[in-house]
């Protein structure tokens, strides 16, 4: 990471913004207050005796689009050998501010009536490390973003031939984003959702109907839960893949039972 910061920022910018991090990991909250005094009693041997928190307000405001990209891009490339699958993921941050240009009201995961910043991150699945992200606007969905944040990340080298092959995300996407992926040569496995997609709610119910019948199904168990999976060849905006389905069969047994008992009532 060092490195990496050095490619973006002055030696001297480098140190103190590592003091930063460590304080900001060690209080795990935002705020700047006492910084100076962790710094003198703690960090005094990475970050400059003065590193206080106006000094680290001015600090970040030179952390512009200029040196992100610069740092994204050494970071990156040094991640490249050992990246091989990348997450992507999106989270939300609450704000009571109203000077935050980025902070409008959307779909709240934490149902709290506030403006919110949407982050949308990429993290490499064999390190655990973080390879890239962006904030956008808090009232834009996954969907709606997705390609720019993409986008974004490939002009900082997040691209499918330098780092990573298979792209993993959970549900929310539309087919135009799987077309999308698929022309910018991401191989990927994502999330659908069978309420949204028709063809998906249409090869649920058929593998639903038949499910014991067929020849590629899986059969295992995890704890004290035995599943069953399948997967059918199937073809969404225009991208040939395989839809991967899978059921709990002791809440299907607990479904059928309350089944059972309500027939007998009526």
């Amino acid at each position: 990471v060092f490195a990496s910061l050095l490619e973006a920022l002055p030696f001297k910018h480098v140190r103190n913004l590592m003091g930063l991090a460590a304080y900001l990991c060690e209080s795990q909250h935002s705020s700047f207050e006492g910084l100076g005094d962790f710094i003198n009693g703690k960090m005094l041997f990475i970050s400059e005796p003065s590193f206080d928190r106006r000094r680290a307000g001015d600090l970040l405001a030179l952390l512009g689009p200029a040196a992100r990209t610069a740092f994204y891009r050494s970071w990156i490339k040094a991640q490249a050998g050992s990246a091989r699958h990348v997450f992507y993921d999106v989270t939300s941050f609450s704000t009571y501010s109203g000077r935050i240009v980025k902070s409008e009201f959307g779909y709240n995961r934490d149902r709290e009536q506030l403006r919110q910043i949407n982050e949308g991150l990429f993290c490499c699945r064999e390190t655990g490390l973080p390879l890239f992200m962006t904030t956008y606007s808090g009232s834009l969905n996954d969907a709606q973003n997705f390609r720019h944040v993409l986008m974004q990340a490939g002009n900082c080298s997040l691209r499918p031939s330098r780092c990573g092959t298979v792209l993993i995300m959970d549900g929310g996407f539309s087919k135009e984003d799987f077309c999308w992926m698929h022309l910018a040569g991401w191989k990927f496995i994502s999330g659908v959702s069978a309420r949204r997609l028709s063809a998906v709610r249409q090869a649920c119910a058929s593998w639903s109907e038949g499910a014991s019948s067929k020849d590629d199904r899986r059969a295992w168990t995890s704890g004290e839960g035995r599943y069953i999976s399948s997967r059918i060849p199937l073809s969404l905006g225009g991208v040939d893949g395989w839809l991967v389905m899978c059921r709990d069969m002791r809440a299907r047994i607990d479904q059928l039972d309350a089944l059972d008992e309500r027939v007998s009532k009526l």
